[in-house]
């Protein structure tokens, strides 16, 4: 009767190990031996298992990486945009609406071959429109000029229009430059020049 008492207080033991229930204590069993028909009962003591201590690894504090801002290479010249009348299209007159200019480089000099884009909303009309530097149309404005059409009347903007310079692989040259528009056929004609820094 002590054997099988014993052995089944092991096996109550075993089965509530640690693991199974860390914070009970002391566990109390009431067994019935099958030859008296009589309670007994069986105090087993368990020892809640002592957490594992938890490695924490600090990481050596490294330095952030400085971000410097990258300094685009073309710049707006001094009193861009200018607003004069439209002289480039003398049969639209007031009937027109553009932006031109030149790109420069640190020897004033013209530079061709380089994409000038204008995007954004002018009214209700959504604008994304490009044009090369040099080709032969915008001669008017001097060699390597530009020219982009935006509208065929004078309309009123407010930086809702930008332009940007890029090179012709698309790797942007200049920041995204808003400039205003007038609704005035003496300020039609926007002229924009840049400069290589």
């Amino acid at each position: 009767m002590k054997t099988k008492l014993i052995l089944t207080a092991i096996l109550i033991m075993l089965l509530t190990g640690c693991q199974f229930m860390p914070n009970i204590l002391p566990v109390v069993y009431t067994l019935i031996p099958e030859s008296s028909g009589t309670p007994v009962t069986i105090e087993v003591e368990t020892q809640a298992a002592s957490p594992s201590p938890v490695q924490i690894s600090t990481p050596s504090l490294l330095p952030l990486p400085t971000v410097t801002p990258t300094m685009l290479p073309i710049v707006l010249q001094t009193g861009s945009p200018a607003y004069i009348q439209n002289f480039a299209h003398p049969d639209a007159g007031c009937a027109w609406l553009g932006v031109a200019g030149q790109i420069f480089d640190a020897e004033n000099k013209p530079v061709t071959n380089l994409a000038v884009i204008v995007k954004g909303m002018l009214g209700q009309a959504k604008i994304d429109k490009i044009a090369l530097t040099g080709i032969p149309e915008a001669d008017v404005y001097g060699p390597g000029g530009y020219e982009i059409i935006l509208a065929d009347q004078p309309l009123v903007s407010n930086n809702t229009l930008s332009i940007q310079v890029f090179d012709i692989d698309g790797n942007s040259l200049s920041k995204s430059i808003p400039f205003i528009t007038y609704s005035d056929c003496e300020k039609n004609l926007i002229i924009i020049n840049f400069l290589i820094n």
